[in-house]
């Protein structure tokens, strides 16, 4: 029983079917950690020196983790942007110390936004050599019974947003239409058009939107195209009187819907709110084709999209360190950083602050 660590691209396409396999078995088929999105999510955004770490038990692969080479001795879960979940597989978190243990210069391992709902970590009790913190709070909607029992268990105020965009629709002589865009060669298209209407606004801007030719169209378009030859991935249209004024993309499993990404013109936003509508549209359209029990937001959640929402969750980040003694070092340091700030805010003297532990193990 022992940890193996392979060149993430390399080790991803060499044991993708092993890792879908897992995912199948300890995480449901869970859609962010399926190979359709974590492979991608590899190909377009690991380093060179980023890993595939490999846990073989009695019973077989018990656990496979992407993790970035140690810096200043902790090992860190692969996450860029544009993963909402750590690409973490466990059976169950026994192995955890022995990883530490195993890699080289490494005082700790960082284990990063983690799902209560497919991970043992946010289970365990916070021990001597594990510690656990809220990362955000996540919101997921409920797919079961009726869009009309679920729209009628929504605020007053959202229920009421929406009435008026389309009213203001219809006195405008705009015709409303949503398209679902699940053909993979028309998914390609979907999300380019979805990347030139993100790049008119703030987000092109600022050099961040989804567009045809940088690395994140390149990215969301394998995505989707991948779901969508199994018939998983859709691009949600919304036209008004024939022009795109929003886009939605979405990938799922056999019971979940994930929401990856929304834009909206945003000349319309302030009078008509397109980016609300095309996610009103797609969840009542998910209601009426009953394919899937809840939609999943995996977000910050804000007080719009708890709205939308039927239940909530944390989402939680999670250190095991390599010595107990360390890690007592570390969280005595961040109490006594606690204090100055105190003191600090409180206009008080300042105590003298130490340096902190060092990392690594020299």
């Amino acid at each position: 029983m022992t940890w193996a660590f392979f060149p993430a691209r390399a080790g991803l396409t060499k044991l993708a079917a092993e890792w879908d396999d897992l995912n199948r078995r300890v995480c449901r088929a869970h859609p962010l950690l399926d190979t359709a999105f974590v492979g991608p999510l590899v190909d377009c955004f690991a380093r060179a020196d980023d890993m595939l770490a490999v846990y073989r038990g009695a019973a077989g692969i018990e656990a496979m983790l992407l993790l970035q080479a140690p810096r200043r001795g902790v090992c860190s879960t692969f996450l860029p942007s544009q993963a909402q979940l750590g690409p973490i597989l466990l059976s169950g978190a026994a192995p955890l110390g022995e990883l530490v243990s195993t890699l080289r210069h490494t005082m700790a391992v960082d284990l990063l936004c983690q799902d209560p709902e497919y991970s043992p970590l946010p289970a365990l009790a916070p021990t001597p050599t594990h510690e656990r913190t809220l990362h955000v709070t996540t919101v997921a909607a409920s797919l079961e019974g009726t869009f009309d029992e679920y729209w009628q268990g929504r605020p007053r105020k959202l229920r009421e947003q929406m009435r008026r965009s389309i009213r203001k629709l219809e006195q405008a002589g705009l015709a409303l239409r949503l398209d679902a865009v699940v053909e993979p060669d028309h998914v390609r298209a979907a999300v380019d058009r979805y990347g030139l209407l993100e790049s008119q606004g703030w987000k092109g801007r600022s050099g961040t939107a989804i567009h045809p030719d940088n690395i994140q169209g390149q990215f969301y378009r394998d995505v989707l195209t991948r779901f969508a030859a199994r018939g998983q991935g859709t691009v949600y249209e919304l036209y008004f009187g024939g022009a795109l004024a929003a886009s939605e993309l979405q990938i799922a499993n056999e019971f979940m819907v994930v929401g990856l990404k929304t834009t909206y013109d945003e000349a319309l936003g302030s009078t008509y709110s397109p980016g609300r509508l095309v996610h009103y549209l797609s969840v009542e359209r998910r209601f009426a084709d009953r394919r899937h029990r809840v939609l999943e937001y995996y977000t910050n959640a804000t007080p719009d999209t708890t709205r939308w929402s039927t239940t909530q969750r944390p989402i939680t980040h999670h250190r095991v360190y390599r010595y107990a003694a360390l890690s007592s070092l570390v969280r005595g340091y961040r109490r006594l950083k606690e204090r100055v700030s105190s003191f600090r805010r409180a206009g008080e003297p300042e105590p003298p602050l130490p340096q902190p532990p060092p990392e690594t193990d020299g």
